[in-house]
């Protein structure tokens, strides 16, 4: 990850194994782990060569015309915002459901915890605490062609070293609208 002459990078290496089962015709789980390398590409960056734990799960749970899923990840990622460098962990829940044939449903919950690989500057760590939940519904207008509404309620705070503070917190709403096309596959070559 590089983010210019501003701010110092990093590397991080993954190395990892993937174990997924089908318990029913229902029930299904995917799972992927392994340990994951953290090295900074600038002595100026406070990120001392660091081992950690990547990792994936995911069950998903089919009943006809309705999934559940619920799913947690950790890992370093690029950062967000003024952040350069971050470690995630992420716990989300999705309920979505298709009825009276053109009708379909989604509802999902996700938390996610971010804290900085570095004090860059000597002791601003950052730890960012966010959650979103939304919904959406949409209604089959034609073969290709669908119409939805959605809502979404997202509320984010930190706290740095120095305690909770209100950098990069607080909550905010969105609705929107739309339609969306969705074309018939096109195939190249033989079939």
């Amino acid at each position: 990850y590089s983010y210019g002459a501003s701010q110092p990078g990093f590397i991080s290496q993954t190395a990892s194994m993937q174990y997924t089962r089908r318990f029913t015709s229902r029930l299904s789980m995917d799972v992927s782990a392994g340990p994951q390398w953290i090295n900074s590409t600038n002595s100026g960056l406070n990120v001392p060569t660091s081992y950690n734990l990547f990792a994936n799960a995911a069950i998903n749970y089919d009943i006809r015309t309705t999934n559940l899923a619920l799913a947690y990840s950790r890992g370093a990622n690029s950062g967000f915002g003024v952040i350069p460098g971050a470690r995630s962990d992420s716990v989300n829940i999705r309920a979505s459901r298709t009825f009276a044939t053109v009708w379909s449903g989604a509802v999902s919950s996700a938390y996610t915890r971010t804290t900085t690989l570095a004090a860059t500057g000597g002791s601003r760590s950052f730890a960012t605490t966010t959650l979103v939940d939304s919904g959406q519904l949409s209604r089959a207008i034609a073969r290709s062609l669908s119409a939805y509404a959605s809502y979404t309620f997202e509320n984010q705070s930190t706290t740095t070293a120095a305690g909770t503070t209100g950098i990069f917190g607080g909550s905010f709403q969105v609705v929107s609208f739309g339609l969306t096309y969705s074309p018939n596959l096109i195939h190249f070559g033989p079939r």
